[in-house]
């Protein structure tokens, strides 16, 4: 909230001292020293307070981190689910080569591991349609590349961001996590408790009660 008045009362006398400057050239038809003070004043707070407002926006839906991190936390989780991909089908082309190499009756592989593995890639498929972002506090970067390991493994597009968290719209006590989505991200909201509880038991997990707009990913899990 400080940080949130600060940026209004920035934009708000950079304002008033731009105007200031044209109102007095307007009626006196002089600028003078004065007014190039208010001018370059006026610029420099307003400037500044825009300049903030795009680093650390606060949304009224609850999007909390600076934009740049999110645009960073989103990319990663992008590049996370190819790499988690690759890895799986390295893992059952592995199995697949061992199994030549023995040249023993058991190569081939059955038709329940065939099913297996097709549900297994399936439910990754559909999983890597969903976005889902981590963002911690300092002290929590174990547990938060945890959560975001599992997802990836999952097949989500995960990453885990770390950042100070004074910028969201709601703080909470050390081991808390705020979780936030969109109606998109609401399709995952059960089975991501489901994974949550079994991850960071210790973590007491609040969810949103309803979808809200964020700027990056379908969830956002504070992680304090």
């Amino acid at each position: 909230m400080i940080v949130q008045a600060t940026l209004v009362m920035g934009i708000i006398l950079g304002t008033i001292c731009l105007l200031a400057a044209v109102f007095n050239f307007v009626r006196h038809q002089s600028f003078g020293l004065g007014g190039v003070v208010l001018v370059a004043f006026g610029a420099m707070l307003l400037g500044l307070s825009i300049w903030q407002s795009i680093e650390l926006s606060i949304d009224a839906d609850g999007s909390i981190t600076a934009k740049y991190k999110q645009d960073i936390g989103s990319e990663a989780a992008e590049r996370n689910s190819q790499l988690q991909k690759l890895r799986l089908q390295v893992k059952e082309n592995q199995e697949d080569i061992e199994r030549i190499r023995s040249a023993t009756s058991i190569a081939s592989v059955s038709a329940s591991e065939k099913q297996a593995r097709k549900e297994e890639m399936e439910n990754f498929d559909a999983n890597s349609k969903y976005s889902v972002l981590v963002f911690n506090k300092s002290s929590q970067e174990d547990v938060a590349n945890r959560i975001s390991n599992k997802l990836l493994g999952m097949g989500f597009k995960a990453s885990a961001t770390e950042t100070d968290l004074i910028e969201s719209k709601r703080q909470l006590q050390k081991n808390e996590a705020w979780v936030i989505y969109t109606s998109r991200g609401m399709e995952i909201r059960e089975n991501i408790k489901e994974l949550l509880s079994g991850v960071a038991p210790d973590i007491n997990f609040i969810f949103e009660p309803n979808p809200v707009k964020l700027r990056r990913g379908d969830m956002q899990i504070l992680l304090f």
